[in-house]
C-alpha cells in the first residue's frame, strides 16, 4: 500500500470511528480474573502476527494471554520477549489476513497530528491530539517518550500512537491529565529488532492452531464484515490502567520529566 493510500486508509478510519484492522484487544488471565489493554500488529510472517503492547499489560498473567482482532478473530498468544524499563512487550500470535501497520521511520515532532487508538473500557476508539515535547522517564535517561495532547482512557494502554501516514509513531504507555505518553517508535523499532529472532523461529503449536478463532484445516476464514472486537461475556473487571505516576513509577516518572527535541530519524524499514 502506498504512503498516500496508508495516509487516507488511517484519516478515513479516524473519522468513521470504525476500527482499525491492526488495533487489536489484548485479553490477559491473571490470578484475579481478567485485564484489558490494547495492542498493534506489526509485523507477519506466514501465518503469524507479531504484536507490541505494553509490558505491563500482561506482566501478571497467570494463565492464557489472548489478542482479538476486530473482525472477531482471536488467538492465543506468546510472549516472545518484554522491555520492563520502557513498558513494551512482544506477542506471537496466529493471526488473520491483515495489513500490519507499519514503523514509522521518522519521529514525531512537536506540532505534529498524532492519533491514538485503543478498546478502553470495551468500545474501539481513536482520538487524535498533537505532539508536544519529548520527556525523559528520569534522571539519566534518554528523551524517547512522546507526548501528544490527547487523553488516553482505561484500557487502551499499548495501543498505538499513529502519525498522519498510519504509520506506528509510538506505543501508548501513559496518561496524566489531558495528555498521553508513549514510547517513540525509534525505541520501539530497538525493541522490536531484539526479538525479530524468536519471531522468526516461531512457529504456533497445534494447541494454538486449535483454540484460534475461525481458523480450518484449509486456511484461515474471517468474515467479510467487520465487528467490534470481541470481549468474554462475564463483566469486565479491570481495564490496564495508562500509567502514571501514582499507578506505575516506572518509567513513568513524568513528575520530573524534562523537554528535549524530538530524537532524529530511525533507520529505515529493512
Amino acid at each position: 500500500m502506498s504512503v498516500e493510500s496508508r495516509s487516507a486508509t488511517a484519516r478515513g478510519l479516524a473519522l468513521s470511528g470504525r476500527p482499525h484492522p491492526a488495533v487489536v484487544r489484548v485479553i490477559t488471565q491473571d490470578r484475579g480474573g481478567h485485564s484489558y489493554g490494547s495492542g498493534a500488529l506489526v509485523a507477519v510472517l506466514r501465518n503469524c502476527g507479531l504484536v507490541v503492547t505494553n509490558w505491563h499489560v500482561v506482566r501478571d498473567a497467570a494463565g492464557k494471554i489472548v489478542v482479538v482482532f476486530p473482525d472477531g478473530f482471536s488467538s492465543p498468544a506468546t510472549l516472545l520477549g518484554a522491555d520492563r524499563v520502557w513498558d513494551l512487550a512482544a506477542l506471537a500470535v496466529w493471526c488473520p489476513q491483515v495489513e500490519p501497520i507499519r514503523l514509522a521511520t521518522q519521529p514525531p515532532r512537536p506540532g505534529d497530528v498524532l492519533t491514538i487508538a485503543g478498546y478502553g473500557p470495551g468500545w474501539y476508539r481513536a482520538a487524535t491530539g498533537r505532539c508536544t515535547q519529548y520527556v525523559a522517564p528520569g534522571p539519566n535517561q534518554p528523551f524517547e517518550m512522546v507526548e501528544l495532547s490527547v487523553a488516553a482512557r482505561q484500557g487502551d494502554s499499548g495501543g498505538p500512537i499513529l502519525n498522519a501516514r498510519g504509520e506506528l509513531a509510538g506505543v501508548l504507555f501513559g496518561a496524566a491529565g489531558r495528555t498521553t505518553t508513549g514510547s517513540y517508535c525509534g525505541r520501539v523499532r530497538r525493541f522490536l529488532d531484539a526479538v525479530t529472532g524468536g519471531f522468526d523461529r516461531f512457529a504456533p503449536d497445534g494447541t494454538m492452531l486449535a483454540q484460534a478463532d475461525s481458523v480450518r484445516p484449509e486456511g484461515r476464514q474471517v468474515p467479510d464484515e467487520p465487528r467490534a472486537a470481541a470481549l468474554p461475556e462475564e463483566a469486565l473487571p479491570e481495564e490496564a490502567i495508562p500509567a502514571t505516576p501514582a499507578n506505575h513509577p516506572p518509567p513513568a516518572a513524568i513528575a520530573g520529566r524534562r523537554r528535549s527535541p524530538a530524537p532524529t530519524a530511525t533507520s529505515a524499514s529493512p
